[in-house]
């Protein structure tokens, strides 16, 4: 309605601004059309106020310049106001549907090049199954380093499941028999079927090493896109809290992509 008003308006005006001079109220338009009366319509502003041809003529342009802008304002307003929007909105919910970053997502796309994440790996044969293992650079294996790391197996250039690897070596034993994980803003829980115990010394050491399944998946997923995370070794008698720095993080991360893009899967 306020489209066809304004097109009634514009066309009442354009054929009887030319007719007749009218009143300049507060500076504003000035006939930009190119006719007789127009002309003396402009030229009588000009005298009126005191300005040059020139003056007159760039005030005329700006003036058009604005009505041709609000008239565009106008008719996208139009536009905006007769859409249905009801349509839209679904498609764009199902365009942008929430894929929370904490879930094994077999959609996943890994950006990162296969060649640029092998170079900060190493590559031994294994110990654990499969005819070669698959170990970040920066990671120390040794029982006596405390640390959490990820790596992986394969057979044949396929890898085996993912396997995790708990390393706690201190005076005071802790006995953990369930580990408890915070990441980002989810708790997850895996109790392992068994834990290696030893003494050195006055030291304790307590490992495992263990292949994650499917029921894992989830946690694998959590480590390599946590930015928040800890995990408490837990025993009747007491909890003992490691908290993941940048460098663990990025281990989780690293391993993570390398074993997706070899066809890692975790369905087995």
């Amino acid at each position: 309605m306020r489209k066809i008003v304004n097109l009634i308006l514009l066309a009442f005006l354009s054929m009887n601004f030319c007719a007749t001079a009218q009143k300049v109220v507060n500076h504003e338009p000035i006939c930009t059309f190119d006719c007789k009366e127009c002309r003396k319509l402009k030229e009588k502003y000009r005298k009126e106020h005191g300005i040059t041809k020139a003056e007159a003529d760039r005030i005329a342009k700006e003036n058009a310049a604005k009505r041709a802008k609000q008239e565009k304002l106008d008719a996208e307003l139009d536009s905006m106001l007769n859409i249905d929007y009801s349509k839209g909105f679904v498609d764009i919910a199902k365009e942008y549907v929430y894929v929370d970053p904490l879930v094994w997502n077999d959609d996943e796309v890994i950006v990162t090049p296969i060649d640029t994440l092998k170079s900060v790996f190493r590559t031994s044969k294994s110990t654990t199954g499969g005819d070669t293992r698959y170990l970040h650079k920066e990671i120390n294996d040794s029982y006596k380093e405390n640390d959490v790391y990820l790596y992986f197996n394969t057979t044949n250039g396929v890898p085996d499941p993912i396997r995790f690897v708990v390393h706690y070596y201190a005076d005071d034993a802790v006995d953990f028999e369930k580990l408890i994980f915070t990441i980002n803003n989810k708790t997850f829980e895996y109790v392992p079927k068994s834990v290696n115990r030893t003494r050195d010394g006055i030291y304790y050491a307590e490992n495992i090493d263990v292949a994650f399944g499917p029921e894992q998946k989830d946690l694998v997923a959590a480590l390599a896109h946590g930015y928040y995370a800890h995990m408490s070794l837990y025993s009747k008698k007491v909890s003992h809290r490691i908290f993941f720095n940048k460098k663990h993080l990025d281990h989780f991360k690293r391993t993570y992509e390398l074993y997706r893009l070899m066809g890692g899967t975790m369905d087995k």
